[in-house]
């Protein structure tokens, strides 16, 4: 469906009276947009934003800055786009606010101005020093600044390292240690108290003697000492999300690989920065690296993640109170490594994007989601490399209107790969990155030179761990 009669057929449902929820809490953004990109100097449009618990009121807001929306549905948007908006090349913020009371603003997500390539390569890199153990990286917003940040968990030396973005010359500012609990693996970033500053939640321990960490901000690079709830899991992925529909932002947090004998856990936030305790999440022993979204379109969160011992994607969909129902598996194939969700044909639903091990090669499929909790399993497509990996990201990192893919490869043999969208769910072809050197893991992305481009930042180990920055090089528009 194009992105123009999906619209017209959003708002046929409009017409017929969708109920909004109410007190939907806080909203949360889905990866891609339709368009999922703009081209610098053109024409004002009207962009689709995709997500869940948007309510009545719910506004779309480009870079801070309030933008005329009109709500569809509770998974929904649309929103006007000035000329103004898109004169140049540069990546802009989108976030959505629900209105009090119990509302709050979502995740952030990137829109890239940029000029559309067939393809992309990455610079040589940059490098900067990190802690000893640096295991954990999530790229994001931390002070609404032009440039991403990053901050990376240190599971050596019980620190998380933030790296603010150069606003001035792009790049990542000087590095700055907070103390957390042990052995910190994961770590992601919200506003978890509703104050406007980004905090932190890192996440480790040992097995049966976990911990999450929360580090409130206090606007800028400056944090609250860390304060610690207890699980009796070893931590190793984190995601955050309204899973109660209560204006607070909760934790989803699993083991820290295959093979686990115990599932993953939830943390229900207070809306203050504080938590409850841990509680089990029905059958999900065995399964890691958990996202969350809203598969069938009810405005209840549910969760997705690979189960590499069955080789398939588990999936369970959200009650609204914090738990979740039972726990589905569709199969692929092979192994499951990774996954991540994002709307891979543009047609306004979740879909899957995973890679798995097949006979000594990473293997890309898509589950296709139908919006109504189904999903539709694409034939698999070779990566013709040896990896290991451990993140899959999606992106329309070319700006051709398509989201593409990235794959990591932990092994320390082969450098990072591009999967080129074909715009259906599925990859038209993959390759190894040109600049990058050696394999690196984990990668996050972001956008560290405002140029409407999106850069890569990637771990690497050994004796001097170090975080690589690499700059993503086409064709760019004029400043």
């Amino acid at each position: 469906m194009s992105a123009k009669s999906f619209v017209v057929a959003a708002v046929l449902m409009a017409v017929a009276c969708v109920p909004a929820m109410a007190g939907g809490g806080v909203p949360f953004l889905n990866q891609g947009f339709s368009p999922t990109s703009a081209a610098p100097g053109s024409a004002a449009f009207t962009l689709t934003v995709t997500g869940s618990g948007f309510t009545q009121g719910a506004k779309v807001f480009w870079n801070s800055h309030g933008r005329t929306t009109t709500r569809i549905d509770g998974n929904h948007l649309t929103v006007a786009i000035l000329a103004s908006d898109i004169a140049t090349g540069s990546t802009a913020r989108i976030t959505v606010k629900n209105p009090a009371p119990a509302g709050g603003t979502s995740n952030t997500r990137y829109f890239s101005i940029q000029k559309s390539s067939g393809t992309i390569t990455l610079m040589k890199e940059q490098k900067y020093p990190v802690s000893n153990g640096a295991v954990g990286l999530v790229a994001g917003d931390l002070v609404h600044g032009r440039a991403a940040d990053v901050v990376t968990a240190n599971s050596t030396d019980n620190t998380v390292s933030v790296l603010i973005g150069n606003t001035s010359r792009g790049g990542l500012g000087v590095r700055l240690d907070e103390a957390t609990a042990a052995n910190p693996m994961a770590v992601a970033i919200g506003d978890l108290n509703g104050d406007g500053f980004t905090d932190i939640v890192s996440a480790g321990g040992e097995p049966g003697n976990g911990t999450i960490s929360i580090l409130l901000g206090l606007g800028s690079t400056n944090f609250l000492p860390h304060v610690d709830y207890p699980t009796d899991i070893k931590v190793g992925s984190v995601a955050l999300g309204d899973l109660n529909r209560d204006g607070a932002l909760d934790i989803l947090a699993c083991p820290v690989s295959y093979p686990n004998p115990i599932g993953c856990r939830v943390f229900l936030g207070k809306g203050d920065g504080t938590f409850g305790p841990s509680t089990a999440v029905a059958g999900t022993a065995g399964l890691y690296g958990a996202q969350i979204g809203d598969f069938n379109g009810d405005g209840i969160l549910d969760f997705a993640a690979p189960n590499f011992a069955n080789g398939s994607v588990s999936y369970a969909f959200g009650n609204g109170d914090g738990t979740f129902g039972t726990v589905q598996n569709a199969a692929i194939t092979g192994p499951a490594a990774a996954i991540t969700l994002a709307d891979m044909n543009g047609d306004g639903n979740l879909d899957i994007a995973v890679v798995d091990q097949l006979s000594g090669q990473a293997c890309y499929q898509t589950l296709l989601g139908d919006g109504k909790g189904g999903f539709t399993v694409l034939s698999p497509k070779l990566t013709n490399f040896s990896l290991f990996p451990n993140t899959v990201l999606a992106y329309d990192f070319n700006g051709d209107g398509k989201l593409d893919v990235m794959i990591d490869d932990s092994s320390g043999f082969e450098p990072n790969n591009f999967g080129l969208g074909a715009g259906d769910g599925r990859i038209s072809s993959f390759r190894q990155l040109t600049g990058a050197e050696t394999a690196v893991s984990p990668i996050a992305f972001g956008d560290f030179n405002f140029d409407g481009l999106m850069d890569v930042v990637a771990l690497t180990g050994g004796q001097y761990p170090t975080l690589k920055l690499f700059y993503q090089a086409t064709p760019l528009a004029k400043h």
